[in-house]
């Protein structure tokens, strides 16, 4: 079960930009692997998408 829904906006821990988590909009879930949930993200940051799993994401700042 995703804990996020599209349109979200999430803190992607597992951001390359360093130990700070950086803002990003769930834009697609995506099958579970290894047993969790997984999305694309698009970074507000540095404006990539990237895919990740729930456990990369905080809880959601906002949802639409």
């Amino acid at each position: 079960m995703h804990a996020f829904q599209v349109g979200a906006t999430a803190h992607f821990l597992g951001s390359p930009i360093g130990a700070k988590a950086q803002s990003a909009e769930v834009i697609a879930q995506t099958p579970s692997e290894e047993g969790q949930p997984g999305y694309h993200v698009r970074c507000l940051g540095d404006g990539r998408i990237r895919h990740v799993r729930e456990s990369e994401l905080s809880a959601p700042l906002t949802q639409r």
